[in-house]
């Protein structure tokens, strides 16, 4: 990468999130890592925190979220590139959770990140001439722990969330990849 660049990358800790931001550190990106309040970095220590930056956004508090992603994309000056992993997680959280309580909860934060997110940076992008929105789905659900028919009704409410946002993109001249992992892509 000759160019430097602003990339966001939700659920930073998880999926592809360390590995990518180390890979664009490496590269001198600029990066914004987004973490649930109370995460530790820890698999981020070490790394050269010069061009990146760790903020902590609890989707649950959207006028918190909102002046948060304003400053630090002020001071950044532009976002370029966003990697939406918030969700890959998701079949984790859903695993443990011990009540359907627990469970509507997990979903309503995970899915609502993605959407604050996509809803904070998309007036960015629309002011920039780049802006590319990377969408991670949930890891796959490889064990009957939860119910299959959950976990495809929230796989097609990104599935469709993804095909709404490339419609509003492509008007923009904007670019949306959605990566579908599969079965053999899970945390090492």
């Amino acid at each position: 990468m000759k160019k430097i660049k602003v990339w966001i990358i939700t659920g930073a800790l998880e999926g592809l999130g360390p590995a990518a931001i180390k890979y664009l550190l490496a590269k001198k990106q600029i990066v914004l890592a987004i973490l649930l309040p109370g995460q530790i970095p820890t698999p981020l220590i070490g790394q050269s925190f010069e061009k990146l930056h760790i903020l902590h956004i609890d989707p649950a508090n959207e006028s918190d979220a909102q002046r948060l992603m304003d400053d630090t994309i002020k001071s950044c000056g532009t976002i370029d590139i966003l990697i939406n992993n918030s969700c890959y997680g998701l079949v984790d959280m859903l695993q443990q959770s011990n009540s359907s309580q627990d469970m509507e909860n997990t979903v309503c934060e995970k899915l609502n990140g993605t959407l604050l997110t996509v809803k904070f940076i998309l007036p960015f992008m629309k002011a920039g001439f780049n802006g590319h929105i990377i969408n991670l789905p949930p890891k796959p659900c490889i064990d009957n722990t939860i119910s299959e028919a959950f976990y495809n009704d929230l796989q097609m409410a990104l599935d469709n969330f993804s095909d709404n946002l490339q419609a509003e993109l492509s008007i923009l001249d904007k670019k949306l990849t959605s990566i579908e992992c599969g079965d053999r892509f899970i945390d090492p």
